[in-house]
């Protein structure tokens, strides 16, 4: 039986989730579908796609989320205060986001890869779309100190 999975994966550094996200992808036995949503400014993306022996196994799709990274400056305190604000609207927003695509896409699996702010908001959201979608396999790789 050939599985349709999805990977999560919301980042902005690369090195350390794109290495293992590698490491599984290229030991993946099986002709199973996989897509891998990624966000925008995902830094490892490019560093994934060169780590992978058979890079035609996974459709690489990148995603519109409401998270982002701000860069320090004088103004970044205050932007962040407001994200912090706005955050659970932003994710009641990815959870409709991600709920659009799995349903789309009837994945049988989905697998998040949590690589830290500002990926564990979207992982999170992800995985409540996944449940709402009813995808009874749904697991979340946690890559730091929770």
């Amino acid at each position: 039986m050939n599985l349709k999975i999805a990977i999560v994966w919301e980042q902005v550094d690369a090195g350390g989730v794109d290495s293992v996200i590698a490491c599984l992808l290229n030991h993946w036995n099986s002709s199973d579908t996989i897509d891998l949503f990624y966000n925008k400014h995902n830094n490892g993306v490019h560093r994934l796609q060169s780590l992978l022996k058979n890079n035609k196994t996974v459709s690489f799709k990148k995603v519109i989320t409401p998270f982002f990274h701000i860069k320090a400056n004088g103004l970044s305190i205050v932007i962040k205060l407001a994200l912090h604000v706005i955050a659970p609207i932003l994710f009641l927003l990815n959870i409709i986001l991600y709920y659009v695509r799995f349903k789309k896409g009837k994945y049988d699996v989905v697998l998040g890869q949590n690589g830290g702010f500002p990926g564990s908001y979207a992982v999170s959201a992800a995985m409540v779309a996944a449940r709402s979608v009813k995808i009874n396999t749904r697991c979340m790789v946690i890559h730091h100190a929770a």
